[in-house]
């Protein structure tokens, strides 16, 4: 890549055309020599290709949300933020299912969090309690 940067690009005035069929090409901005970097950044991105991507997931059971709304309503339970829409709020396993495999949930192994302290709340390992949260959310 180097060499055919190299090669086409020798002055400020140079143009080249260099056709790239890898999907190493988000690699790209890395061989443009540093003297054509500034323009290299006004660039457009390209994004929104399709790739084929296989995972797993972890299965859970739509009526534990369900229940804890109904148990605990749809107000935070850290900060209290009150969600103009059911989506904007989240059911917190407060034991990851992640840890420890298979097994059966209580309406007492899960918490009502907004998006935000749901974020927060999964930035430590292991996640931080709701009380934890609320402490971080008084200081801010």
């Amino acid at each position: 890549m180097r060499q055919v940067i190299g090669r086409g690009l020798r002055s400020p005035e140079a143009e080249c055309h260099v056709f790239i069929l890898d999907s190493r090409i988000k690699a790209f901005e890395f061989f443009v020599p540093k003297r054509f970097r500034p323009q290299w950044a006004d660039k457009d991105h390209l994004e929104g290709a399709r790739i084929e991507v296989s995972l797993s997931k972890l299965e859970r059971d739509p009526t534990v949300r369900k229940r804890a709304l109904s148990h605990y309503g749809q107000d935070c339970m850290a900060c209290g933020f009150k969600p103009r829409h059911i989506s904007q709020v989240d059911v917190h396993h407060l034991f990851p299912l992640s840890e420890g495999g298979e097994r059966l949930t209580s309406i007492q192994d899960v918490a009502v969090l907004c998006a935000t302290c749901h974020r927060l709340a999964h930035s430590t390992n292991p996640p931080m309690t709701v009380e934890a949260i609320k402490v971080v959310n008084e200081k801010t």
